[in-house]
């Protein structure tokens, strides 16, 4: 195969997991973004649980039509400057570490598996690749939501988000016969008053534990981010079933076949 060919899917890869950072990068900017009720958060966990799971099916599908370290390796070096370009230490740190190790850990194994697959057939042959990589990357942004929650407590404390709050407060009663300009003043002091108050005494009762609250919300972030991605996932066989066979009927992939001696036992 031609070394075009073999980088073909260099630059899809490198995309996708520039918009992969971009995108981790903003979801970590939204204070308590597990616990929020607002669907633009929803919106934006989900573009996140997207895009790992298109870095990690371009990720395959370059690495199967390279299978060779010269080629790949500087890629990897290239992808790992993203985390530095997106985020600040230690952040940048600690996801261009994993991901260098998610995607190295990936490539060696799906090297070893296109070294001895017996039978051609794409999906089994691909997915499990692409979903320990899928795997693997959501662990490396449950480790930067570690440390964004681990900074935003250090600095602010453990807030409450407001839509939290607000939803709650919808079932308080509201004064009766009076008419909208004479409560509204009132009305909003008394919500203020009472997310305050709110906040306080959780922060007052959470106080004995709060060093354990970053590795909770972590824990939280990766299952709530590894259910979005599983609902994705549904349509990753035939994605992958039918890019491959793309690929096939094209004339981008050729095959050839071998006999092997199989040995047997006879009693």
């Amino acid at each position: 195969m031609s070394l075009v060919k073999k980088l073909a899917f260099a630059p899809f890869f490198l995309l996708s997991f520039a918009f992969f950072n971009n995108q981790l990068d903003t979801v970590l900017k939204i204070p308590n973004a597990i616990f929020s009720l607002d669907t633009g958060v929803l919106v934006q966990l989900l573009t996140l649980a997207g895009l790992i799971l298109l870095t990690s099916l371009f990720f395959v599908i370059f690495v199967s039509l390279s299978t060779d370290w010269k080629i790949v390796i500087p890629v990897l070096i290239i992808a790992i400057f993203f985390p530095a370009i997106f985020f600040k230490p230690p952040i940048n740190y600690a996801v261009a570490i994993l991901s260098l190790l998610s995607l190295s850990i990936c490539f060696w194994l799906l090297q070893h598996r296109l070294k001895t697959y017996l039978e051609y057939r794409p999906t089994a042959l691909f997915a499990p690749s692409i979903k320990l990589l899928v795997g693997l990357l959501v662990f490396t942004c449950s480790i930067g939501y570690f440390f964004v929650s681990k900074q935003q407590i250090e600095q602010k404390g453990f807030q409450i988000p407001d839509s939290i709050i607000e939803s709650a407060l919808k079932f308080t009663p509201q004064p009766q016969n009076l008419n909208q300009t004479e409560t509204a003043s009132p009305v909003n002091m008394a919500k203020d008053l009472m997310k305050k108050t709110v906040n306080d005494q959780f922060q007052a009762l959470l106080k004995p534990y709060l060093k354990y609250v970053p590795f909770v919300q972590a824990v939280l972030f990766y299952l709530t981010l590894s259910f979005f991605v599983s609902i994705f996932s549904i349509f990753l066989s035939p994605v992958v079933f039918i890019f491959y066979y793309i690929l096939e009927k094209t004339g981008f992939l050729k095959f050839t076949t071998e006999t092997r001696v199989v040995k047997k036992m006879v009693v």
